[in-house]
């Protein structure tokens, strides 16, 4: 490379490092220690059933049932008192308290009547993203983002005019669960049986009748360090002294 080059580009990184460094500290990510997740205003109790997690840059969790259908929030709503109040989540974490707030109702969406074959809920709803009431402060480019749906894939006859399946054992059950249905960290176990086939009998698939709670730590922007500039200038530097070196 053409010595006047390399001076030139190792002025110019020289002088941005420089700005950058005489500018105001960039905010770096903050780690992200989960260590509950509370829903109440539903059914009565508060539910908790997750257990600790860490969320890294831009990683996502997945929280559902962990255990049968305890988190079938529709039934806990068949009587609609149970869910008339605000439906709240509370994401506590090594930084405080995030409350959100479901605002959509699509966790206390009363079920009525009961689950039945003949008379299925309109169970199965996307992702609303919940609305954050309070939280402690994070840094410029950092979020906690949660957003909410229902996966339901014992119930598919109609009203689940999107959700397709045939009823047959063999026939895999698609789109009765809000997408995506994945994450870095998934605290989500379809049940063993269940499934309501095309005649309304249980069959031998397991399924999710549940309330789906989505986590994403969104980091965005990211800025080089000053430290970093300087170390690629003084890189430039060196090959500019060994270009000199070299030619004389």
């Amino acid at each position: 490379m053409n010595l006047r080059l390399l001076s030139v580009l190792f002025i110019a990184v020289m002088a941005i490092g420089i700005c950058v460094s005489a500018g105001p500290p960039v905010a770096q990510a903050v780690s992200l220690s989960v260590t509950s997740v509370t829903v109440t205003g539903i059914g009565g109790a508060p539910i908790s059933i997750w257990t600790p997690f860490a969320l890294g840059d831009n990683q996502s969790a997945l929280l559902a049932q962990n255990s049968g259908y305890n988190f079938d929030t529709s039934d806990f709503c068949i009587t609609p008192a149970n869910c008339a109040g605000a439906t709240t989540i509370t994401v506590a974490t090594n930084l405080g308290n995030f409350v959100f707030n479901d605002a959509s109702k699509v966790l206390g969406f009363p079920s009525v009547p009961a689950d039945t074959s003949n008379n299925p809920p309109l169970e199965t709803r996307e992702y609303v993203v919940a609305t954050q009431t309070s939280g402690p402060a994070l840094p410029a480019g950092q979020t906690l983002l949660l957003s909410v749906g229902y996966a339901d894939d014992a119930h598919f006859e109609s009203p689940h005019t999107a959700c397709s399946a045939t009823g047959t054992i063999d026939t895999p059950i698609v789109n009765c669960r809000p997408d995506p249905f994945t994450g870095n960290i998934i605290q989500a176990i379809a049940a063993a049986g269940g499934c309501l086939g095309a005649n309304g009998a249980p069959d031998t698939r397991s399924c999710f009748d549940s309330g789906v709670l989505r986590l994403v730590n969104q980091v965005t922007g990211k800025t080089p360090e000053p430290s970093t500039i300087f170390l690629l200038g003084a890189g430039l530097l060196g090959v500019a002294m060994w270009a000199r070196r070299r030619a004389s």
